[in-house]
Parts: structure tokens; C-alpha cells; sequence
């Protein structure tokens, strides 16, 4: 059990006794702030959490549900700068609701951190935000000197265009050890970042002053660089300190809740659209299509549990509108529908046909082949996008589909 639980189970005189020693790292305000969460579940538990990946290339997954591993994992492919910097609010994140008032975050990340200086950086973090233009982060991030991980922070109002740092160069230590913790407390409009190797004893980083109207609170991940490398966050807890889970992964979560999908994309060719997106644990998957909502065509679906999934959909006549929608359920059933993609499919006529071919693809999250086949089963709510026309040759391998050959 980690120390900062063995603390807070310890009788009231001594509690007591440490106040004024702890005091100083800690601004209670209420249990209602924010709720904490173990991770200790199937799911990314909504609808507290709202998970954003504005690259939509990010994976959300959780692992080691009932043990005392448990945790939330945000993993990104590298090749792409996804961070909270001048470009905008491009890195994944979670968050919920928080009140405006004072309060202390503690998050474990299990995870340490490496890079090659100037060139690939890994950021991990806290964020808060008053609304998308509003946003101040906290981050252990590699910096430019050799072997060196810094506490950083800095404040974007009104945009992005010009950051305020707040804190920098609070170097503690070198790539690789973990875990490490982060704590930030906000009293007023002062703001303290504290930095663990140990999660017993915290060291100030560094204190400033920024007003804002706090909305929301979670926990991101980035990655910067001119050869972002691939980087996988891992977080074991993300605690409110007037409200702490206590033991900290010893009441796992019941599992009822659906799948939850994300970063759903299309890719258009004349006669048919490949459909991509993503879960946040194993799950089976079925596209609903036709051109109402009324789904009239063969459902097109694929067999196993995968967390990520592409299916085609064909034939579609060319120039003409199309719906679809994402069912799914998990291994102990349960299951979601997702609500009708706001943007129907339209095929284009630049591009050569594209035909089913029966060979299967296989995943990389959980071997085994695939099908394509008609059955009727249940998933989730996919928030859609619609990118460029459709690659073969960039296609993805880790999703169960047949392939599409012009």
C-alpha cells in the first residue's frame, strides 16, 4: 500500500500531530472538488471521465484490473507532436469537473521518462482548464540537456500563442526511474507544484500566482521533438486529497459499463468506406449502415475482442449519402449502441474500386484472425471524424478487417 494511504489510516492524534508538517503541501476544500479514481476498472469510468484526443491517433486502454497494478494508459504511435504548446490543445487527455475552489491533486505516474535532447521529448502530466482557451499544465517532461527529467508548467490565456511559463529547469532527475508523483494545490490564486521520487517526501518545485476559473481537471500525455519517439503514460492513481480512495486499488470497480469508443474515422473510396475506431477494452464490433437511419443494409461485423477495429463497408453507390453507426459489447456482455454519425459517407470518383478480399488481417492487441460476417450485436456512442481519402498502403495493421484492394 502506498505510503501516502498508510498516512491517512493512521489514528487521529497522530494526524494531529503531523498537521502542521503537512499543511503546507495540502489546501482542502471539499470532496466534492473533484473525484478521485484508482483506475481499478474494465473502463475509462464515465461519464466522470471525458476522454479528447485531438490527433486522433492516441490509444486509451486500462490494465491490471483487480490487482494492486491497476492502472490508465495513454499510448501514442510517436512520428507526430502532440502537446499543449504554441500549435494548440493537441495532446490526448482525460478530464472531469471540478469546482472553483481551492483544492490538492496527487497523481502516481508508474512509468519513467526518456528522450534524445532536441529532438524527442515525453511529457506527463496534469491539466486544468477554465474552457479551451483557458488552460494551465503541470508536467514532468524531458528537457534539453542529457538524461534529465524537469517539473514544467506554464499558463495559456486567452489562446495559445503566447505561453506563460510559470516553472522550468527543476531538474530531479534522469531518464528512466519511476514511478514519480506530482502533486499541485491551488489556494486562491496561488498555485504550488511538488515532485516524489518516493510518494513520501514531496519537493516544492516552485509557486505562482495565475487566476483562473476553474471548470475541468485531468491527466494528459504528450510527445514533442522533430522525431517524437513512442511513449506510453501509465497512471496508477489520480487522488483529491480531501477525498482520497483508501486502500488506493483494494475496491475494484463492477464492471457495467459498455465499451468506450473513440476516434472514429473514415476512409473513402468510389464504391465502398473503410470505417476505423477504437475501444478502451477488448470488445467485438458491428457497423449498422444504409442510407437512412433506418440501417437498412446487412450489418457487417467482425468476431473476437480487439481495441482496435476497421470494417468496410460495400458496395455504396457512388455520390450518394450514407449512415452508419457502431454497436459492440465486451467479453461479460455488456453492451452500448453508438448514435448515428452526424456526417454521412459520400463516395468520391477519383480512385479506383475497391473489392472484399477474403484474406484476414490480424491484431496486434489480441492475436488471432477475423471475419467479416452479417450478425446483430450491441456498442457505443463513437464521436466521428472525417479525414482524407482513403490510402490502402497507410492502412494500419492491429484491427481485425478484410483489406480493400483497388
Amino acid at each position: 500500500m502506498d505510503r501516502l494511504f498508510q498516512r491517512l489510516r493512521m489514528p487521529m492524534v497522530v494526524v494531529v500531530l503531523l498537521a502542521t508538517a503537512i499543511l503546507p503541501l495540502v489546501a482542502f476544500a471539499g470532496a466534492s472538488t473533484f473525484q478521485s479514481d484508482a483506475f481499478n476498472s474494465r473502463n475509462l469510468m464515465r461519464p466522470r471521465w471525458t476522454f479528447t484526443d485531438p490527433m486522433m491517433d492516441a490509444s486509451l486502454t486500462m490494465a491490471g484490473y483487480r490487482t494492486d497494478s491497476a492502472q490508465v494508459r495513454i499510448s501514442h504511435p510517436g512520428g507526430t507532436i502532440r502537446d499543449i504548446w504554441t500549435e494548440g490543445y493537441n495532446a490526448p487527455r482525460f478530464t472531469q469537473a471540478c469546482a472553483n475552489e481551492d483544492f490538492t491533486v496527487e497523481v502516481k505516474f508508474l512509468n519513467g521518462l526518456s528522450g534524445v535532447s532536441y529532438e524527442s521529448y515525453q511529457v506527463q502530466g496534469i491539466v486544468v482548464e477554465q474552457d479551451q482557451s483557458n488552460v494551465l499544465r503541470f508536467d514532468f517532461t524531458t528537457g534539453h540537456l542529457v538524461d534529465s527529467v524537469k517539473a514544467f508548467s506554464a499558463a495559456f490565456i486567452g489562446g495559445f500563442a503566447t505561453p506563460a511559463v510559470k516553472i522550468d529547469n527543476k531538474f530531479f532527475t534522469g531518464y528512466g526511474p519511476g514511478p514519480m508523483w506530482m502533486r499541485v494545490s491551488r489556494t486562491g490564486n496561488t498555485w504550488k507544484m511538488y515532485y516524489s521520487m518516493n510518494g513520501s517526501t514531496f519537493t516544492l518545485a516552485d509557486s505562482f500566482v495565475q487566476a483562473l476559473n476553474v471548470t475541468r481537471i485531468g491527466a494528459w500525455a504528450g510527445t514533442a521533438g522533430s522525431n517524437a519517439h513512442p511513449f506510453t503514460m501509465k497512471m496508477d492513481y489520480f487522488m483529491n486529497l480531501d477525498s482520497p480512495i483508501v486502500p488506493e486499488d483494494g475496491s475494484p470497480v463492477i464492471d457495467n459499463l459498455a465499451p468506450l469508443v473513440y476516434n472514429v474515422r473514415t476512409a473513402i473510396q468510389p464504391n465502398c468506406a473503410i470505417v476505423y475506431w477504437k475501444t478502451d477494452e477488448p470488445s467485438d464490433g458491428q457497423l449498422d449502415w444504409g442510407t437512412t437511419t433506418a440501417y437498412s443494409q446487412t450489418p457487417i461485423a467482425h468476431s473476437g475482442y480487439f481495441t482496435n477495429h476497421r470494417l468496410i463497408l460495400t458496395p455504396l453507390d457512388a455520390n450518394t449519402g450514407y449512415h452508419f453507426r457502431i454497436e459492440g459489447k465486451d467479453d461479460t456482455l455488456n453492451t452500448g449502441v453508438g448514435a448515428d454519425n452526424a456526417s454521412p459517407v459520400r463516395t468520391s470518383t477519383t480512385r479506383p474500386c475497391c473489392r472484399m478480399i477474403s484474406t484476414p488481417l490480424r491484431s496486434m492487441d489480441r492475436p488471432g484472425p477475423s471475419s467479416i460476417r452479417p450478425v446483430m450485436r450491441p456498442s457505443l456512442s463513437p464521436a466521428s471524424r472525417w479525414p482524407s481519402p482513403c490510402r490502402p498502403a497507410a492502412m494500419t495493421s492491429g484491427a481485425p478487417a478484410t483489406r480493400c484492394r483497388s
